[in-house]
């Protein structure tokens, strides 16, 4: 834990979901979502980032790290509803 109470491997989690960590990184992530809920459940939120980011066509998605402001497509604001419905469905505890 930081001192501000944060994990500092939850920076990790999209990282870790989109593939980009090293090796050695990735090990020590997956040892740590192991014992740690908290990850592991943000690394279950960004599951299925990858997927959503690849129906994004090649111009747009290459605008989004530069601040640019591409049109998402429509079946990609179908299944992030769909998930945000979910989520809220789901009781929690």
């Amino acid at each position: 834990m930081r001192g501000d109470g944060t994990d500092a491997y939850r920076e990790w989690a999209a990282v870790y979901v989109l593939g980009s960590l090293d090796p050695r990184e990735r090990r020590e992530f997956e040892k740590h979502i192991i014992e740690c809920s908290s990850c592991a459940a943000v690394v279950s939120e960004f599951a299925a980032l990858p997927a959503l980011l690849s129906t994004l066509p090649d111009d747009e998605a290459l605008t989004l790290g530069r601040g640019g402001k591409p049109h998402a497509p429509p079946e990609l604001l179908k299944a992030l509803t769909g998930k945000i419905r979910h989520r809220r469905r789901r009781p929690s505890g």
